[in-house]
């Protein structure tokens, strides 16, 4: 066998193929800062008088955690 000659140049670029399908949906991303809280609400109407609602005489109290007393509603004697 004889000695290899010169490489020739390159040929014509060919055509592009066939686009191929969607790939698959990335992961979720890091959460994002708290934005600033929004404007203030309009005023709202007045409401009832209060008379039709049923009278409550209860009063919640509670003590020191320490106490050793219980957490609960007292009932006011009027």
């Amino acid at each position: 066998m004889g000695v290899a000659g010169p490489a020739g140049s390159s040929g014509a670029k060919g055509e592009n193929g066939m686009t191929g399908p969607p790939g698959p949906r990335g992961g979720k991303g890091e959460k994002g800062m708290t934005g600033n809280p929004g404007p203030r609400g309009v005023k709202g109407e007045m409401g009832p008088n209060g008379t039709d609602a049923d009278h409550r005489n209860w009063k919640q109290c509670g003590w020191k955690k320490d106490d050793g007393r219980d957490i609960g509603l007292l009932q006011v004697r009027t």
